[in-house]
């Protein structure tokens, strides 16, 4: 049998890393709501700015960079993001039926 997935979890498993899946959601979640107010595009009224550069820039771009960190985290260890704004993750597992 052929599997999709190279990490298979187990309850066990899930259980141990729920704290730390709990914590990059937050920190994702925590960054994705600041990146807007440092988007360089935008002016402090809304309007579109021509010159990029700047603390602003260098402000987005280091919390660009920190969340797909975070989002790394996930990807080293297989856990699949399903939905960031609700917080749904899949952890890939292989299922046993009882041949009892």
């Amino acid at each position: 049998m052929v599997y999709q997935f190279q990490k298979h979890y187990t309850r066990e498993d899930v259980r141990g890393l729920l704290p730390q899946v709990r914590a990059w959601l937050e920190q994702s979640a925590r960054l994705r709501n600041q990146l807007p107010q440092s988007d360089p595009r935008a002016g402090a009224s809304g309007e579109t700015v021509d010159d990029l550069g700047g603390e602003r820039v260098n402000a987005w771009v280091r919390q660009t960079v920190e969340l797909l960190r975070v989002w790394m985290e996930f990807e080293k260890r297989g856990v699949l993001l399903k939905d960031l704004d609700r917080g749904l993750v899949d952890f890939p597992a292989v299922l046993r039926k009882n041949l009892l």
